[in-house]
């Protein structure tokens, strides 16, 4: 199975890759390396992340404040959000209709 990122996800792994980057110079890197980790790990085992709403789970970062959130659609992940554990939950919920 392979993945995808929601545009909007891809906007928050971007913001979140140059705070890291920028504050800490090397740790952006070392982010994106766990989301790819977790990403994989999806991918091999969709089923392995908690159930936060039907046919949506969600996936905590080793290591960093954030979690993916998924759905299976055709066969692929589709990665809904990257989202940071302490912000605002739930706001990430009207991009599955739209996948």
């Amino acid at each position: 199975m392979s993945y995808l990122f929601h545009s909007e996800a891809a906007a928050e792994l971007d913001e979140a890759f140059r705070y890291y980057e920028n504050d800490y110079p090397g740790r952006g890197h070392r982010f994106l390396e766990k989301i790819e980790e977790c990403a994989l790990r999806i991918c091999q085992y969709p089923n392995l992340g908690t159930e936060e709403l039907p046919n949506i789970r969600r996936m905590v970062v080793d290591r960093f404040p954030y979690k993916l959130l998924y759905m299976i659609h055709r066969n692929e992940i589709v990665i809904l959000a990257v989202a940071h554990c302490r912000r605002m939950p739930n706001y990430w919920m009207d991009r599955a209709q739209s996948s």
